[in-house]
């Protein structure tokens, strides 16, 4: 009787430990941001049961991570349905996993440029994250995470401003609160984005009061001395320059600029990008001397830190100023830095874009400083470049504009069929 009565003792230990087993979940919950979403208790036995789902999301996000063909987006797809198949008939419809597959559905969906089915893929995981929501926190955070990386990638890898509204539209229905309670790291991010969404589709007014949430908790968090505080009043000030509101807007500017030197340095680069905002609004409003001031103070600071393309960019506005006000010698110097940036330090090939745009402009201050046969030649050898990349680049954005600038030079000149010409071709 005794190894009878052993062998049944080990046998409820067992029992009593498997059963402990199938209540605990393992798995650590996910993280939102800087939060620790919580997970529904699947188990043990949720675990084993859908482990293959698990395999099928992975090997679906080996298919699509680089250089993805159409037969790999295909097969994702595949191995993605089957996976949501299994969540739903093993942990119900309303379960975590299902709401992460759809999510991932929905990037690769993008992806194959099926926008429509994206948003209704969207629709449903932002359905299970809500219903969920309403019992625990963090699921709100978890939404505006998604929403906000779906709207960047609908915009910047897709170009897709409907459908990117659209999402946008969603996470401004979102409740502001529990986004600022439940993600006080994330949530300024995710409203300056969403706000500089609202103002490139031009509702500029109602990014104020994003701003201003942002503004809101990073004073609470980090008070208004420090750096990042000084990007959202930054942020909020280019809103208030875009409804022309100049003065209101000016006055941020001088503010943030006071906390991102004091915080960060003179010679930062945050600090260079608030002086040539400054410049910006000052030359919208006429006041071009004051505006190269600033703009000239920007320039130093990226010649030293900052992008060679951001630089240009400077320099080749600059110049304009430079050129309005009469001061045609430092113009060319301007655009003659803009060349040689293109072509030599950041190492494109002679005649990208850019820089037939630059030759362009040296072109024009020749010509006003009487140099007219040079300018001639030099608006020569940039139509002969554009010519030779028009075959490689077709209808490429930035070649289109360097198509413009030759055409508007061409128009100064007194040559007025030959541009309308050009823009027909175009």
């Amino acid at each position: 009787m005794a190894p009878a009565r052993g062998c049944f003792l080990r046998i409820v230990a067992i029992s009593v430990a498997f059963a402990c087993l199938v209540t605990l979940d393992l798995r650590p919950p996910p993280r939102v941001g800087t939060l620790r979403v919580p997970q529904p208790k699947s188990g043990f036995f949720a675990w084993f049961r859908t482990r293959r789902a698990s395999r099928l999301r992975d090997e679906a996000l080996r298919l699509t991570e680089q250089d993805a063909s159409d037969e790999d987006l295909d097969r994702a797809y595949d191995l993605l349905s089957e996976a949501i198949g299994i969540y739903r008939h093993k942990l119900g419809s309303d379960h975590l996993e299902v709401a992460e597959t759809l999510a991932q559905m929905t990037r690769l969906l993008c992806y194959q440029g099926q926008f429509g089915d994206a948003l209704e893929c969207i629709g449903q995981t932002m359905a299970i994250y809500d219903s969920l929501s309403k019992t625990k926190e963090g699921y709100i955070a978890h939404m505006g995470m998604i929403l906000i990386n779906m709207m960047d990638f609908l915009l910047e890898e897709r170009g897709r401003v409907l459908e990117a509204e659209i999402i946008l539209n969603r996470f401004l229905d979102l409740d502001r609160s529990r986004l600022m309670l439940e993600a006080p790291e994330d949530a300024p991010r995710w409203f300056d984005a969403a706000a500089n969404t609202l103002r490139g589709m031009g509702r500029t007014l109602e990014s104020l009061e994003l701003h201003d949430c942002a503004i809101s908790i990073v004073s609470k968090r980090t008070g208004n001395e420090s750096w990042q505080f000084g990007v959202c009043i930054q942020n909020k000030a280019r809103a208030l320059a875009d409804l022309n509101k100049n003065s209101e807007a000016f006055q941020l500017y001088e503010q943030a600029l006071a906390i991102l030197t004091n915080s960060l340095g003179a010679d930062h680069i945050e600090v260079g990008t608030t002086l040539s905002n400054m410049a910006y609004l000052l030359a919208d409003q006429g006041e071009m001397e004051s505006a190269i001031q600033y703009m000239e103070r920007a320039i130093a600071i990226l010649r030293a830190y900052g992008d060679p393309m951001e630089l240009a960019r400077y320099l080749g506005d600059g110049g304009m100023w430079l050129e309005l006000m009469g001061r045609v010698t430092e113009a060319l110097g301007k655009y003659e830095e803009v060349v040689k940036i293109l072509e030599s330090d950041i190492g494109y090939p002679k005649g990208m874009p850019g820089a037939i745009g630059g030759r362009i402009q040296i072109a024009r201050v020749h010509r006003r400083m009487g140099n007219t046969e040079y300018a001639k030649s030099v608006h020569s050898e940039a139509c002969e470049l554009a010519s030779e990349l028009r075959a490689g680049l077709g209808n490429h954005e930035d070649l289109v504009l360097a198509y413009a600038e030759i055409a508007f030079d061409l128009a100064e000149q007194g040559r007025h069929g030959k541009p309308l010409k050009m823009y027909i071709n175009r």
